[in-house]
């Protein structure tokens, strides 16, 4: 039995990613051509062909999207929380913060600056 490398990367196509967001594959180009959520993986094999393989890490964002969508959130208002956060510092928010949804509201954790920690709850409001 052979091992896993710790070099490997264990990815997804696009088929299986959207199907565990539970999200149709038109939804998960949109995505990703918008740069919501993209995959580690993109190649273009020819002018109607493009290969998309999603790393755990892509399937935590993507996931996280579908989330925020099926509670009714616009993907307007998610891009803004994205773009909110990034200025804050953040990389890759939706895979370093912890998020919750409670109607019209998304609520995030912020980390202290030495990552131990919580140092407050952020929260962002669609606009009414």
């Amino acid at each position: 039995m052979a091992t896993a490398d710790a070099n490997d990367l264990l990815a997804l196509p696009a088929e299986r990613a959207a199907k565990l967001a539970g999200v149709s594959l038109r939804q998960l180009r949109y995505w990703d051509e918008t740069g919501l959520a993209v995959p580690s993986i993109k190649r273009q094999l020819d002018a109607r062909t493009t290969v998309r393989l999603y790393a755990f890490p892509d399937l935590v964002e993507l996931l996280a999207v579908a989330a925020m969508r099926r509670q009714g959130i616009s993907l307007q208002h998610v891009r803004r929380v994205i773009d909110h956060l990034r200025t804050g510092g953040y990389g890759a928010p939706l895979r370093e913060l912890r998020f919750a949804i409670h109607r019209d509201e998304i609520f995030f954790q912020h980390r202290t600056a030495r990552g131990r920690g919580i140092t407050h709850r952020g929260r962002l409001s669609l606009p009414t």
